[in-house]
């Protein structure tokens, strides 16, 4: 199998797949060890960069336990916070290109889903097609083209995303912003080896990945390259983060994360949580998540930051202050977003709880009071239902949201699509069941995925496997023909 050396090391291709088609990489390190919450950097150079590295070793970000309603099997690929490790799928012929110095085909970065929380390179363990660029590269390979895949690793939760003026001071907030740079940073210096052209790099990312895309386009109130050309933003999620003030939420998410790691003594010094033992954090994070998940909310994820994010994406969007010069995006949403996020609410005031916790601050009553009347107790399509009521409210929000003030801020200057998924059948479209025909391949047992790890019944899960099985390869096609292409159509 070839190898591809780096200034810090050399890696080795994993497999080429059973129909000699195409070569992957795993675990190419992108990034030095992290300091814990700071900025990311590319590793080291080494004396001898020809030292073959380990490609088994690839861990997975630390990330939290999400209580699924069924007992879905767990990834069985460890965690660690020297986590920052990507995959490559590329077309032999491509690689075989590259390593003579042409380097011409379209690139597509992913970026995985998870509330800021979970999620990685190659989600759900081996054997599943999260996130893998087989099916891509199959729909490319149909029209005559060729495309290569790369995912990387992004630190999740505290160990990413903590901000406020707090952090601002003594770390670096958003640092899982600073992860997915270098990814793309990556890409621009090193895929050219694979045979990848630096120049026609396409960005792919659902829910929080599809967010974190939109982040990168209003970074410097959009004055800095994002690195890419093109965009597929599915599902675009997140909580506004804004509160910078002294002892706001911001900073009292901070405090919160500190105490429960046992550091509750001067938070104005990040010695204690920079001593304390990795577990001790894991833990504090996952009682920072289970406290939002109680009411569907995220704890952490993009915040304000006066450097790299000035501004809240609506209003970026809404002065002009994002990234211009893209050829193509494709912004898209399912049905039911908000099934899997909404919480057990059958009253008005339990509503009015809600909103009071998602958004806090006092001096906002007029807002809440304002979504209470955008969002009557009865006579809107949820009827007198509240629980209805109150996932209106965070789908909006959270999700549809993201994706209007996106197609209205690029669709006047930029080849700009917009897309619904969904099913005839009430209720299928559920939040991230598009990554199904994203990431489909001929190979996977749908069936079995659907009952294993989407809790659905055989029945159901058989329909929906027969029926995935005439869709997804038209579906990729679509997304395939937009990323070589700009244009969904052609391919």
């Amino acid at each position: 199998l070839p190898k591809v050396t780096l200034p810090w090391g050399t890696w080795q291709a994993n497999t080429l797949d059973s129909q000699g088609q195409f070569y992957t990489f795993e675990n190419i390190r992108f990034g030095a060890s992290p300091s814990r919450f700071q900025a990311s950097r590319y590793p080291d150079k080494i004396s001898d960069p020809s030292t073959l590295q380990d490609n088994t070793y690839g861990p997975t970000c630390y990330q939290v336990d999400t209580h699924p309603k069924c007992k879905a099997p767990k990834p069985t690929i460890s965690a660690a916070e020297d986590c920052l490790f990507l995959d490559i799928y590329v077309p032999k012929a491509v690689f075989e290109r590259g390593q003579k110095g042409v380097a011409n085909a379209p690139v597509v970065v992913w970026f995985y889903g998870g509330a800021f929380q979970f999620g990685a390179k190659s989600n759900f363990g081996p054997g599943l097609p999260f996130y893998t660029g087989e099916g891509l590269i199959d729909a490319t390979k149909n029209f005559g083209k060729d495309v290569i895949f790369v995912a990387g690793n992004y630190r999740l939760g505290a160990f990413g995303w903590l901000a406020g003026p707090t952090i601002e001071e003594i770390a670096t907030p958003n640092a899982g912003l600073t992860d997915q740079r270098l990814v793309l940073q990556w890409v621009q210096d090193y895929v050219s080896l694979f045979g990848g052209d630096k120049g026609n790099v396409a960005a792919w990312g659902e829910s929080a990945g599809g967010s974190s895309i939109l982040h990168h386009l209003i970074q410097d109130d959009g004055k800095r390259d994002p690195l890419f050309k093109r965009a597929l933003m599915q599902s675009p999620a997140f909580q506004w983060q804004w509160d910078r003030s002294p002892g706001g939420t911001l900073d009292q998410i901070y405090q919160n994360f500190s105490k429960s790691a046992g550091c509750s003594t001067n938070f104005n010094d990040l010695s204690c949580l920079l001593k304390a033992d990795v577990s001790d954090l894991a833990k504090a994070n996952q009682e920072l998540f289970d406290s939002a998940r109680l009411v569907g909310l995220f704890p952490v994820g993009p915040a304000l930051d006066n450097t790299l994010i000035k501004h809240l994406p609506a209003i970026a969007l809404a002065k002009g202050l994002f990234w211009k010069n893209l050829d193509s995006l494709i912004v898209s949403h399912t049905t039911n977003e908000a099934k899997s996020f909404t919480p057990d609410i059958t009253t008005p005031k339990q509503f009015d709880d809600f909103l009071a916790e998602f958004i806090r601050e006092d001096d906002l009553a007029n807002v809440r009071a304002a979504i209470q009347a955008q969002y009557p107790v009865s006579g809107g399509p949820w009827g007198s239902d509240q629980k209805q009521r109150v996932a209106a409210v965070i789908r909006d929000a959270i999700f549809v949201c993201n994706t209007r003030q996106l197609f209205d801020a690029y669709s006047g200057s930029v080849s700009t699509y917009m897309m619904e998924y969904g099913f005839p059948t009430q209720g299928s479209a559920v939040h991230a069941s598009d990554l199904v025909p994203t990431f489909w391949n001929r190979a996977f047992d749908l069936s079995s995925f659907f009952v294993k790890f989407l809790c659905q019944d055989k029945d159901l899960a058989w329909i929906a496997s027969s029926m995935m099985k005439q869709l997804a390869p038209f579906y990729q096609r679509f997304l395939a023909g937009f990323s070589i292409n700009g244009n969904p159509n052609l391919f």
